[in-house]
């Protein structure tokens, strides 16, 4: 839609009829039209790029000549009475205040025709998108996707005539099977709408001006895993929320039971957790908020008759990820409210009969947590062994603080707290050649009165200790708090390692500077990837070698290297 240009007696005699019948009709305002003059002496030109042939003048044009004049429609009274007043052209400083006297298309530039789009995934976008769309269109595109799934919908970019209720210019998305719908205008970046089905319709609304580029859209078609309900017999697999990791998907209610074979139980670890509040990546939480939705939650029952468990409400918790079951079947239910946020959770799933998990801490830059057993805060898990690396940032050292236990030496290599008990082993590998390790039993409640309520503290030599949990017949109960101290004398610790001291571990690799960790019959090691080209004699050359291999041992990187 633009300025309007005048072709004929018909078109002149059309316009002012709808000036004259118009309520805003006022006999000195100026009406414009579509044409702009620059300068005097210039020659007439219509906006739209028509030929400037019919003219309106009134007969006794007095107009006078001016820079930047603009071309409109208004009263002139006759200066004799024998030339008739009226509605004439006229020309003005364009700065004047005026009406606007506007043509469109009788029919729309662009021939649309509503639309059904079948599939898993496309793109939609309002016509003639990123170009202005046309006046008066009413538009309609149904969406279909496979059966079991929901569409979701992603608007890239919104650019529409803006009223606070979208009445004028809008994009519309309504559900297939409810009442959910959503309107748009305005201008808006990226905006998520999810269906509670897989049918939706699309319904785009111009009214009669004002354009803007429109709208750009993908949609895609997300399985329900799970949802409402599904079960698992795999020896082992992977879970995920439906649409992980884009983000969860708003009013989900779905149960997943994970059946193992008679004799065995199931391990869970939900590896990658967020569900709006924070993210829990490995137990390890990441910019976590106090704010916990109530009606959006993950909840894991180790046993049919037992309380569910909602993990990661507590982020000082490390380790509340892990949960074992206590028989054949372990149950997860998954409920989303409306206003949900979050990638959603990934987890794996294995079934055992004696559970033997290792796994890795790694704190970075979080300053203290706590340790404690799966299935935290219901029941320890039985006939287990649950090993925690824990590894500090560089330049730093561990302190942790067991609660309610005590320390065996020497301890019994069996069974060190009893027969049929489970106890705590603490191992710090870099004290000495062979490390150190202490052996702890869990006080029960009648000895609590007895014993030294003073928890047992125990420092680490350099960035990393080794937590074991063995569970016999009963499970243990671990309550370690863990603390993280920054270390001045870690520099010279790392100087004073011997040659053949043993890598803990060669996962994660510990080497840097593109050192490769290696092992031997007899211990773990690094191997430097290149060698120093200093003018060193070559004594001096390995030397250098054997130095940067043992600095890169902790990942720490110092300049001789």
């Amino acid at each position: 839609m633009h300025l309007s240009s005048v072709h004929s007696a018909e078109e002149e005699r059309f316009i002012v009829s709808g000036i004259r019948q118009s309520s805003d009709y006022s006999a000195g305002a100026v009406y414009w039209l579509g044409v702009k003059v620059q300068r005097p002496g210039q020659n007439f030109s219509w906006v739209d790029g028509s030929i400037f042939e019919y003219q309106a003048w009134p007969p006794y044009n007095d107009t006078e000549d001016m820079e930047e004049a603009c071309l409109g429609v208004q009263w002139r009274t006759s200066p004799v009475p024998s030339q008739p007043s009226g509605l004439y052209w006229s020309q003005h400083k364009c700065a004047v205040t005026g009406g606007y006297i506007c043509k469109r298309r009788l029919n729309p530039e662009h021939i649309l025709k509503n639309n059904t789009v079948e599939g898993n995934s496309g793109e939609l976008s309002s016509p003639n998108y990123p170009g202005l769309y046309d006046n008066d269109v009413d538009y309609w595109v149904h969406v279909s996707g496979p059966p079991d799934t929901r569409l979701v919908f992603v608007f890239n970019s919104i650019d529409l005539e803006y009223q606070n209720d979208c009445l004028y210019d809008f994009v519309e998305l309504k559900d297939g099977l409810s009442s959910k719908s959503s309107r748009y205008c305005g201008s808006l970046g990226e905006t998520r709408w999810v269906a509670t089905s897989n049918q939706a319709t699309l319904h785009f609304h111009s009214d009669y001006n004002t354009q803007g580029s429109g709208f750009s859209l993908s949609w895609r078609a997300v399985e329900l895993a799970g949802c409402p309900f599904q079960t698992f017999t795999s020896k082992e697999g992977q879970l995920r929320s439906p649409n992980y990791p884009q983000f969860l998907l708003p009013g989900l209610d779905c149960t997943i039971d994970i059946l193992a074979p008679s004799g065995k139980r199931i391990f869970l670890n939900i590896s990658h957790f967020d569900f709006g509040y924070g993210t829990f990546a490995n137990g390890v939480p990441i910019n976590v908020s106090e704010a916990i939705p109530e009606d959006t939650f993950l909840e894991v029952q180790i046993d049919p008759d037992s309380t569910p468990i909602r993990p990661f409400v507590d982020s000082k918790i490390l380790t509340n990820g892990l949960f074992v079951s206590q028989s054949e079947i372990m149950r997860l239910r998954l409920r989303t409210g409306e206003n949900v946020t979050g990638a959603g959770f990934l987890a794996l799933f294995k079934t055992v009969s004696y559970l033997n998990l290792s796994h890795v801490l790694e704190l970075s830059d979080r300053s203290s947590g706590r340790l404690s057993a799966p299935n935290w805060p219901g029941s320890p898990p039985l006939r287990a062994k649950i090993s925690t690396r824990i590894l500090a940032p560089h330049g730093h050292t561990l302190s942790v603080a067991f609660a309610k236990t005590r320390l065996v030496a020497p301890p019994s290599k069996t069974w060190p707290c009893g027969e049929g008990k489970g106890w705590i082993e603490v191992k710090d590998s870099y004290t000495d050649n062979n490390g150190t390790e202490w052996t702890l039993c869990e006080v029960g409640r009648g000895s609590r009165m007895a014993e030294s309520s003073a928890p047992l503290v125990i420092n680490s030599y350099l960035h990393s200790l080794a937590v074991t949990q063995h569970a016999g017949d009963r499970g243990v109960s671990i309550d370690v708090l863990l603390l993280v101290r920054k270390d001045p004398e870690y520099h010279n610790k790392l100087l004073l390692i011997p040659e053949e001291t043993n890598l803990e571990s060669c996962y994660p690799n510990p080497c840097l500077n593109g050192g490769l960790c290696a092992s031997d019959d007899t211990k773990n090691f690094c191997q430097c990837a290149g060698y120093y080209t200093g003018r060193l004699n070559m004594t001096h050359r390995m030397s250098s070698i054997r130095t940067c291999c043992v600095k890169i041992i902790f990942r720490q990187v110092f300049s001789v290297c």
